[in-house]
């Protein structure tokens, strides 16, 4: 382990979030229990209205209490400020609707309609589990090499909706298993292209100390989303599965074969056959006779099977259709879904780095350069990967350059090189295997004793250090590192009397006019700036109703700067010109004039006799109105107002 000297979050003392737990479970067990009983109890029950308002003031005070638990709440509400995470996690819970609906729909009709045991139906899920774990391993790959991901959710919510509208609109009580197969296949290769790239994207959404919280989120988001989806989804089933039986009967009763069937003495004596007779003659529910479906698979001949078989199929039809509803929901969020590059550490580096440190572990690494074997270099040199000063600027230590050339450049987040950046390689057991300091064009030459996995370390002054696992095999690396600063700003943005300005627009520019970053104020008119470099900056801050107001802003190399700012409000004049008839006076010259004689604006009204000056300071103006003889009136315009002054232009009779 190689760190350096910070202030770790590991001193601080944690509190357990008792009251999230306890109200989260008083929210969701009741609305859970609704779930699977609503069709039993009715759903406008006295039980089911008992669960709704349990439910729903559990829900509610379980928000309160992660308000107030704050960093130590069991979901902490400052993730959800992240567009990612808040729609990621919804369409977690509608993967988890569609996803355990889909498995708990197909095994019943393998079993029911089909005749499977249950191992047999578990076995036959195969082409189901098999497809998803493919396209959740491939796509998993195809993110490792190329960084991008977004792309899988989408085509994942398209090939889960078209499984579904499949199964709903082609599934028929004597489909082939093949065909059956196929739309699993789809329906599985859809859940597995959304599985792991929503957790992914939910864990790159935020900052990497709360890496843990935000997966634990996401599983318990679909988690709830597949409890509630197979309650609801098998309510659905079996509270239409009765009138759908009833209808198939109704249609093959009248027919020669069933006729025939039921008539035949040895048929009508069989006791296999007691629960057909019984549900004809009144005796029994047809849907509920399925509470205990292992009778149909003993009904002989077969056609007497057929009713309950063909009923239970149209009533799955009615769920499969709400799961396509479900995966055409969770397409549009992910279409809306922002894409947020991929971090180049791993969990650990980030937080470490986070933090001020450098943590490293013998876990896989994550590549963040990887290089394919082509004509290796000399590997001779043990602990050789010093510098030789090739002429290109670049600062070295000592030493050669023996080994595959690792190079790169050391910059800030705008581009502009880091000088005299330490550059430190270490291999997995800690050991240092060379060492260099950037140049002044921020270029860096290192070179690898050996083929393998090696951590690059860069520090300089006023940043953060930065740790990246880079990957040898042979062909010359090029791995470029970006050094964040270790300053912020902060400040509050105010009107004239205090009042905070909420959703002010904050930007901060270098000397280069180069802006660095912008913000917008929150409900107590607050911004924050943070992994700032120390140097002199413009602060800018825009809101609506309200003049812009720059100021020059020294930032130190360390700490927080606060530079609180206070708006104007900006006053606006408009009017009309009209004639003496009352008419508006098109293409007449309007001009406001300062006290000291300056022209502030001019303009020319339109069509419709309007003129309009915005973003005046407060106090006394002079409007001038010409295009017959020239009219003038005093005026005065206070901050903040939308003042309105006609003017009335003519010949005097």
């Amino acid at each position: 382990m190689y760190s350096n000297p910070v202030t770790s979050n590991a001193s601080v003392k944690r509190r357990i979030d008792w009251l999230g737990s306890a109200f989260i479970t008083i929210g969701l067990v009741p609305l859970l229990i609704v779930a699977e009983q609503g069709r039993e109890w009715g759903w406008t029950s006295q039980n089911a209205w008992i669960c709704y308002i349990v439910g729903a003031l559990g829900l509610i005070a379980f928000v309160v209490a992660e308000h107030y638990a704050k960093d130590d709440a069991l979901i902490p509400l400052r993730l959800f400020r992240s567009s990612v995470f808040s729609l990621t996690s919804v369409t977690g819970v509608l993967v988890g609707v569609a996803m355990f609906g889909g498995i708990a729909m197909i095994p019943q009709y393998l079993q029911i309609v089909k005749g499977n045991t249950p191992t047999q139906s578990g076995l036959l899920m195969l082409p189901f589990v098999l497809s998803m774990m493919v396209a959740s391993l491939g796509s998993g790959i195809i993110t490792s090499r190329t960084g991008r991901y977004k792309l899988f959710p989408v085509i994942g919510t398209v090939l889960l909706g078209a499984g579904a509208v499949l199964f709903a609109t082609q599934l028929h009580w004597d489909t082939s298993l093949v065909e059956v197969d196929i739309y699993m296949a789809i329906f599985g290769i859809g859940l597995g292209l959304c599985m792991q790239t929503l957790t992914l994207a939910t864990q790159n959404a935020v900052p990497p100390r709360d890496m843990g919280v935000a997966t634990s989120s996401a599983t318990f988001f679909r988690s709830m989303g597949g409890t509630v989806g197979t309650a609801v989804f098998l309510s659905l089933l079996f509270s239409t599965v009765g009138g759908k039986i009833a209808d198939a009967f109704q249609a093959i009763v009248p027919t020669q074969a069933f006729q025939t069937a039921i008539h035949t003495p040895s048929v009508v004596q069989d006791p296999s056959n007691a629960m057909l007779f019984a549900a004809l003659k009144g005796g029994n529910d047809a849907g509920g006779a399925l509470q205990d479906s292992s009778f149909i698979q003993k009904l002989n001949p077969a056609i007497l099977a057929q009713p309950f078989q063909e009923g239970f199929t149209n009533a799955m039809h009615i769920v499969f259709i709400g799961a396509a509803i479900v995966a055409a929901v969770a397409f549009i969020l992910t279409v809306f879904t922002k894409e947020v590059p991929l971090r180049t550490q791993s969990g650990i580096q980030a937080q470490a780095a986070e933090e001020g440190g450098i943590v490293l572990t013998t876990d896989e690494p994550v590549p963040a350069a990887v290089a394919s074997a082509t004509e290796p270099f000399d590997t001779n040199g043990k602990h050789a990967m010093n510098g030789n000063g090739n002429g290109n600027g670049h600062t070295h230590l000592a030493g050669t350059l023996i080994g595959t050339p690792l190079t790169g450049f050391v910059r800030r987040p705008d581009g502009s090189p880091v000088h005299s950046a330490a550059l430190t390689v270490i291999d997995l057991n800690g050991k240092q295997v060379g060492r260099t300091v950037s140049g002044q064009d921020g270029g860096y030459d290192l070179a690898a004793p050996a083929n393998g996995t090696y951590v690059l370390i860069a520090s300089a002054g006023s940043h953060q250090p930065q740790a990246s696992t880079v990957v040898v095999n042979g062909a010359p690396v090029s791995f470029d590192v970006v050094l964040t600063g270790t300053a912020g700003l902060v400040g509050v943005v105010s009107a004239l009397g205090g009042a905070p300005v909420v959703e002010a627009t904050v930007t901060l520019a270098d000397v280069r006019g180069e802006v660095v970053a912008s913000r917008s104020t929150d409900g107590g008119g607050s911004y924050q700036f943070a992994e700032l470099v120390g140097g002199e900056y413009t602060l800018v801050v825009s809101a609506e109703s309200f003049r812009p107001a720059a100021m020059p802003v020294s930032i130190g190399d360390t700490g927080t700067t606060r530079a609180d700012v206070e708006l104007a409000g900006g006053a606006t004049l408009a009017g009309i010109a009209r004639n003496n008839a009352g008419d508006p006076l098109s293409d007449a010259r309007v001009t406001l004039v300062a006290p000291d004689g300056q022209v502030v604006a001019a303009t020319t009204t339109g069509a419709d006799g309007q003129y309009n000056f915005g973003d005046l300071s407060e106090g006394d103006y002079t409007v001038i109105a010409s295009g017959y003889p020239p009219v003038a009136a005093a005026l005065r315009v206070s901050a903040g107002q939308e003042a309105v002054h006609d003017v009335r232009l003519g010949y005097s009779e």
